[in-house]
């Protein structure tokens, strides 16, 4: 399932379960990494973000 805002239109959210087949969508960046937990690896080429996506 996929959600757009319409506050952020340029944004497409997804339900994690969707991100088992990483050919279908590749993320763009991490947002909250403030508070990620330190066994999330994070792919180090992904744009981040401390708290939510830029305005």
């Amino acid at each position: 399932m996929t959600a757009k805002l319409e506050r952020l239109p340029d944004i497409l959210g997804l339900q994690a379960g969707s991100l088992d087949d990483p050919s279908i969508y590749r993320p763009m960046m991490d947002v909250f990494t403030s508070s990620a937990q330190p066994w999330d690896h994070m792919d180090p080429k992904v744009q981040k973000h401390t708290h939510g996506p830029p305005l």
